[in-house]
């Protein structure tokens, strides 16, 4: 049961093409990484949906982030091997810090984060503008600047001194 190709004058069988297929599979199929997951809770052991962690290589740079999901589990996956730091933050809790986290290569390392309720912080701006005062030039000026001939007679103090009695009262209605 033995197919044979021949090609050139050489001999190649099936067998022999299957077995050098199955060994570099078996070698590409090794993992040359390791990985970071945990569960991210706050004090009472309530999980954090949506906090942020951030794994950075300390010998390299390389930085690979993730979210937790509503039951505050978080996986960070395909990490080279070697020392890494990891950070894990979200809005309204301290941030939580592992300064020095070594990854062998196909290790999974568990890294359960308990944060803390952080203090609130609120940055207010207050701007304003200040209107220049004139210090060579006294002069007195009233807040409306409305003429007065713009306003109701009964509203012109001038007008109601000077107008004789009917005439604030034309039509003559009592006691309405």
């Amino acid at each position: 049961m033995y197919t044979s190709f021949e090609e050139g004058g050489s001999m190649f069988s099936l067998r022999n093409i299957a077995l050098v297929i199955m060994t570099a599979a078996g070698l590409l199929a090794q993992r040359q990484t390791a990985s970071v997951s945990g569960l991210v809770t706050d004090a009472s052991n309530a999980p954090i949906p949506g906090a942020t962690i951030a794994v950075k290589s300390s010998s390299t740079g390389f930085e690979r982030t993730a979210s937790s999901n509503d039951s505050g589990y978080y996986a960070v996956t395909a990490l080279p091997a070697g020392p890494y730091s990891v950070t894990v933050s979200k809005q309204g809790f301290s941030t939580y810090g592992i300064p020095e986290l070594n990854l062998q290569v196909d290790q999974n390392a568990a890294a359960n984060v308990h944060l803390t309720v952080g203090a609130v912080s609120e940055t207010i701006s207050v701007v304003g503008e200040v209107s220049a005062v004139d210090t060579k030039n006294a002069t007195l000026e009233y807040g409306d600047q409305q003429p007065n001939d713009d306003r109701p007679a009964a509203q012109r103090p001038q007008c109601s001194a000077t107008s004789p009695r009917d005439a604030r009262n034309a039509f003559r209605v009592r006691h309405i």
